[in-house]
């Protein structure tokens, strides 16, 4: 309980990894203004930044996705909107079973950062159980990915750092990398999420 994002033994409660998120130099942000989805993409560095958004609609069920890909240049210290989407009714598009989101990749088309829009709370999304994949790769990292929207995928790593980002959403096929803290090994891992059917 409490608002620090550590405890008084320095330990990272699940609010670090999201304001760490919250605070990265380089952030694609999804708000709603005036009956429309705005995308804008942030440059806080002092170098300019040639990326690509993807960004539209994911069924939560994996299924389907209506997504357009959108090449960027930001400059340094500066900010763009990429898109504005007109918000649906429910009855165009159920809000319990789609979500809207921007993916930020750099260069090499890796994920760097993400942005989700929910029209409902989590309680009220029509989740599906993920079956969250997690592949060793080079230097150490992890590529994480599920079918199905996974919420607050997680580690339990008592507050401790265990893997360089946790409690972390997870979009129908987008693989998110998590590099590993040195001496942890993949077999090790075990990831949760919070929200789904059955979640253990």
């Amino acid at each position: 309980t409490g608002w620090a994002i550590l405890d008084y033994y320095m330990r990272r409660k699940a609010a670090y990894y999201w304001f760490r998120r919250a605070a990265a130099p380089l952030k694609v942000i999804v708000r709603q203004l005036n009956g429309h989805l705005i995308t804008r993409l942030v440059n806080d560095t002092l170098e300019p930044a040639n990326v690509t958004v993807d960004l539209g609609w994911w069924r939560l069920d994996g299924t389907e996705k209506v997504v357009v890909s959108y090449p960027v240049d930001v400059q340094a210290n500066g900010m763009v909107e990429v898109a504005s989407a007109k918000t649906p009714t429910a009855s165009e598009r159920d809000p319990r079973q789609w979500l809207y989101a921007a993916v930020l990749r750099g260069r090499d088309g890796v994920a760097m950062d993400q942005s989700v829009w929910l029209e409902r709370p989590y309680r009220e999304l029509a989740l599906e159980k993920p079956a969250i994949k997690a592949v060793p790769i080079a230097d150490n990292w992890l590529e994480i990915s599920s079918p199905v929207f996974a919420h607050a995928v997680h580690t339990e790593d008592h507050g401790h750092e265990v893997l360089s980002d946790n409690w972390f959403d997870l979009l129908p096929g987008v693989p998110v990398r998590v590099r590993l803290a040195p001496g942890i090994e993949p077999a090790s891992i075990h990831f949760k999420t919070l929200g789904s059917p059955n979640d253990n």
